[in-house]
């Protein structure tokens, strides 16, 4: 059994991370060379519209279990532009990247609880899985049981007012229920006593 709201929450986790580390590349790689283009301007500020919008999606999706982290919405903050990231100094890139780091593994812990919770749940059903067809299993050998059961008390009844009809004179003059009583009194005192041994 699978939990398509919990399959959704991970697919929506494991989007954000691709997006966040693509991020950090376009970063790393964009801020080598110190003159930033206008097509590289244009890119940077899709990705960091992108992951905003998906960081908010995600963070609705997950709901309460989840604490959003102002790392993230710093980190877009500050990087309000490519040409701006440029010229920062080393020590405030180095903390923009050491933020980053800090949140790439908060995000990937949460994903393991999530993916942890999945695993529970598909073990749960593996053993429901196995009692549930027991279950039915027991069920249907009990129906067939009563059933059987059924068939036998109505075939013995019905050999009961047969024997009746089948049986001489003597048998008649009882009438019916004296009939059906005297007969149910021999085979149950033949069980309860046994056969009688011939001598």
């Amino acid at each position: 059994m699978r939990n398509k709201k919990l399959e959704r929450k991970i697919v929506l986790l494991k989007e954000f991370i691709d997006e966040w580390i693509r991020f950090r590349d376009f970063l790393k790689g964009d801020l080598k060379d110190s003159e930033v283009s206008a097509e590289e301007e244009r890119k940077f500020l899709e990705i960091k519209s992108l992951i905003a919008r998906k960081y908010q999606g995600l963070v609705q999706a997950l709901g309460e279990e989840f604490s959003p982290d102002n790392r993230i919405t710093e980190i877009i903050s500050q990087a309000v532009s490519l040409e701006g990231l440029a010229g920062t100094s080393g020590m405030r890139f180095g903390k923009i990247e050491n933020d980053w780091h800090q949140s790439y593994i908060r995000l990937n812990e949460f994903l393991g609880g999530l993916e942890s919770q999945r695993d529970q749940i598909a073990k749960i059903s593996r053993v429901s899985l196995i009692f549930g067809g027991l279950s039915r299993a027991v069920r249907g050998l009990l129906r067939g049981v009563i059933k059987l059961i059924l068939v036998l008390v109505l075939l013995t009844i019905i050999g009961l007012f047969g024997s009746y009809f089948l049986a001489g004179e003597e048998a008649k003059e009882k009438g019916l229920v004296g009939y059906v009583i005297t007969t149910v009194k021999d085979w149950t005192g033949m069980f309860v006593e046994g056969p009688e041994e011939s001598e």
